[in-house]
C-alpha cells in the first residue's frame, strides 16, 4: 500500500466443492442392489439348508426310535428267556436234591 495500489484479497474456501460424477449415485444404487441380492440369496440358501438338515434329523430321530423299540422288545424277550432258564434250573436242582435225599434214605 505504500505504492498506492489497492490490493484485493480473495479468500479461497478451504472446503472446495467436490465435482461429482453424474454416474456415481447410480453406481452406489447398483452396488447396494447387488449386495442386497447376494444377501437375499444367502438367506434363501441357509433357509433351504436348514430345512434339509431338519428333515434329515427327523428321519434319523425316527430311525433311532424304531431301533430303540426293537431293542426294547429284544431285551424283554431275552429277560423272559433268562427268567425261564433260571426257573428251569431251580426245578432241576430241586429234583436232584429230591433224588439225592431219596437215595440217602433208601440206604
Amino acid at each position: 500500500m505504500a505504492s498506492g495500489k489497492q490490493r484485493t484479497i480473495t479468500k479461497t474456501s478451504s472446503s472446495r466443492t467436490k465435482k461429482t460424477d453424474p454416474h456415481e449415485h447410480g453406481i452406489w444404487i447398483v452396488s447396494f442392489g447387488i449386495v442386497l441380492i447376494l444377501l437375499i440369496a444367502a438367506v434363501a440358501f441357509l433357509y433351504q439348508k436348514n430345512r434339509m438338515l431338519s428333515q434329515e434329523f427327523d428321519y434319523l430321530n425316527q430311525t433311532l426310535r424304531l431301533k430303540l423299540v426293537r431293542l426294547s422288545d429284544q431285551n424283554d424277550q431275552l429277560q423272559q428267556r433268562l427268567e425261564n432258564e433260571i426257573a428251569e434250573r431251580e426245578v432241576l436242582e430241586e429234583v436232584r436234591v429230591g433224588e439225592h435225599s431219596e437215595s440217602v434214605f433208601s440206604e
